[in-house]
This record gives C-alpha cells, structure tokens and sequence, in this order.
C-alpha cells in the first residue's frame, strides 16, 4: 500500500544569518547606486548655468552677445565653483536618504523572515505609512494568514483522525476475531498520523480552544 510522505525543508540551507548576509550586500549596493544617481543629479544641476552662455559663445552670435557669454562663464567661474563642496555633500546625504527609505522595509521584512524561518506563521507585515507599501503589506499578510489556516486546519483534523485510530484500536482489543486487515488499516492511521504530526511540529500553531 502506497504512504504518502512529508519533505520538511533543511533550516541549514537558508539560514537567518546568510538572508542578513543577503541583506546587507543588497543595501550597500543600494546605497552606492542611488548616491552616484545623486551625484550625477547635482553635477547636472552644476553644470546647467553653464549650459547657455557656453552655446551663445559658440554658437552663431554678434560679438557683443560672445562678449556677454564670455563674461557670465568668468562670473560662474568665480562664483559657482565654490558651492561645489555643498553640491557633493548634498549629493551625499541625499543619497543616504534615499537608502534609509529603502534599507528601513528590508529591515523590517528581515525580522518578520526570521520569525517565519523559526515557524511563527502568524507573524505579520507592519509597514510604515511613509513606506507606501500597503499593497505589498496586504498581499503578503493575506498569503500568511491563508498558510496559517491551512496548517490550523490540517492539524485539528490531524487530531481527530488520531482520536478516531485509538478509538478503533481500543475496540479491537480483545476481539481477535475481527478483520486482521481492520487492525492493520489503524495502524497505519496512526502512523500516518505521527508523520503529519512531525511535520507540523516546525510550525508554533496558536492553540484553538
């Protein structure tokens, strides 16, 4: 007779430490992207006074119009190239910014991966309004709250069903004159049974009353 048969998943595999490890490098990388998309933001914005004069001077214009260019590139020569430290930090801080936006929901969707790693299926998704991911937060905590009733729900009936195999297996007790298969047939429940017990035995269930 065919057993069904329950593969519970290797902790070891993907450990809390290698996700944070995961975690970490995904955040720097992050950081360095979006300082460099700030940098290149500010340089840009630097540069963009220099963008008319510098077309007017080359470009087909009288002398006097060349003249006047000439004059407001020495101007912003002079003047801009001293705000050029305030640029870079901004640029800096503004990209920093950017990854605590980013870094602060990894953060938090790493705590709850560690609880569901230690099997705390009702663990569930808290994001900050700031965050604006409430689609994410809904989809997720739906997912988990549908796990979660379906291992609550295999795991009452799993005890009805050991409840049912003791109660055929104390009935057959002293009638050795009974289906020798019927004794069989219940104690392969109960081991069915034990192996679903195993299985759900990872997973911290709130007990129902």
């Amino acid at each position: 007779m065919p057993t069904a048969t329950t593969t519970i998943p290797d902790a070891k595999a993907k450990s809390p430490e290698a996700f944070m490890g995961f975690q970490d490098r995904y955040v720097t990388r992050t950081a360095i992207v979006l300082t460099l998309y700030a940098m290149l933001f500010f340089v840009l914005a630097f540069l963009s006074p220099y963008l008319a004069p510098a077309l007017t001077l080359f470009g087909e214009a009288s002398v006097q119009e060349r003249k006047l260019a000439a004059d407001q590139l020495l101007f912003l020569n002079e003047t801009v190239w001293t705000a050029l430290p305030v640029f870079f930090f901004g640029s800096l801080l503004f990209g920093l910014l950017l990854t605590k936006r980013v870094a602060g929901p990894l953060a938090h969707l790493e705590r709850c991966a560690v609880q569901w790693g230690k099997g705390y299926v009702a663990q569930r998704v808290a994001f900050l309004p700031a965050d604006r991911l409430d689609g994410l937060e809904t989809t997720t905590n739906a997912a988990w709250a549908q796990v979660e009733r379906t291992l609550d729900t295999i795991d009452r009936h799993n005890h009805d069903l050991r409840r049912i195999a003791d109660s055929l297996a104390l009935a057959l007790v002293g009638h050795s004159s009974g289906p020798p298969e019927l004794a069989e047939r219940a104690s392969q429940i109960v081991s069915a049974s034990g192996a679903i017990k195993t299985a759900l035995q990872p997973f911290r269930l709130i007990p129902k009353p």
